[in-house]
């Protein structure tokens, strides 16, 4: 049998190609990703009506994700805390459905609310809200396993 080849035989400049390859290619996917979110953004803005310049979309929806993350520690404080409470598992999908709401609600709303050149009504608020809610607790694993009962 043959060892398994490992980097240590690798030459320096090899190894040089094969991260600087593999960095790419993570910067790329975030850049991807980046661009799709900026994209639906601009789409949902589009068909809801909202008129602004390209720039400002984009400022909006980096003043959404920083203040988003912000609110993401919050959150993670308010789910470790709902541990505690006797809930039963439709109480806490809906406890914790109306809580993502309501932060990504003011996330949202500071969002607009920094921004000059887009005003946004109340009902694109809510809707981008919504949408923000929905997607975080579709890929939120924390969410799926106090619903199912699972302790992992």
């Amino acid at each position: 049998m043959k060892k398994k080849d490992s980097l240590k035989n690798v030459p320096v400049h090899e190894k040089v190609m094969i991260f600087s390859l593999i960095g790419l290619a993570i910067l790329l996917a975030l850049g991807g990703l980046f661009l799709f979110f900026f994209l639906a953004v601009k789409g949902l803005f589009f068909l809801f009506g909202v008129r602004c310049d390209n720039g400002d979309v984009l400022w909006f929806v980096l003043w959404f994700l920083f203040i988003d993350t912000i609110f993401d520690l919050l959150k993670y404080g308010g789910k470790f805390a709902m541990e505690y409470l006797p809930l039963h598992k439709t109480q806490m999908a809906v406890l914790l459905f109306l809580f993502y709401f309501q932060w990504n609600g003011l996330a949202v709303y500071l969002a607009d609310s920094f921004m000059d050149n887009i005003q946004l009504s109340f009902a694109v608020q809510t809707v981008l809200a919504l949408l923000a809610t929905l997607a975080e607790v579709a890929f939120d694993d924390i969410f799926s396993k106090k619903i199912s009962g699972g302790n992992e």
